[in-house]
């Protein structure tokens, strides 16, 4: 991933992956990842497909930097 961008699903830390076009320099979102956790544990990784990244307030790219 060329940068993650930290969100919350569900009270779950969480972030959108970026991916960048060699083409235009633009990162495109590639997913998004949730990290289910109990206590202080990590308990799961659940990826989602780029379609949620609305939800959470992601754009469909970004500038490079």
């Amino acid at each position: 991933m060329d940068r993650m961008v930290p969100v919350r699903a569900n009270g779950q830390p969480a972030w959108g992956q970026y991916i960048r076009d060699q083409v235009t320099g633009k990162l495109h979102i590639a997913g998004v990842v949730v990290v289910g956790l109990a206590g202080d544990r990590i308990r799961e990784f659940t990826h989602f497909e780029p379609a949620v990244a609305p939800y959470f307030g992601l754009p469909r790219t970004l500038d490079r930097s």
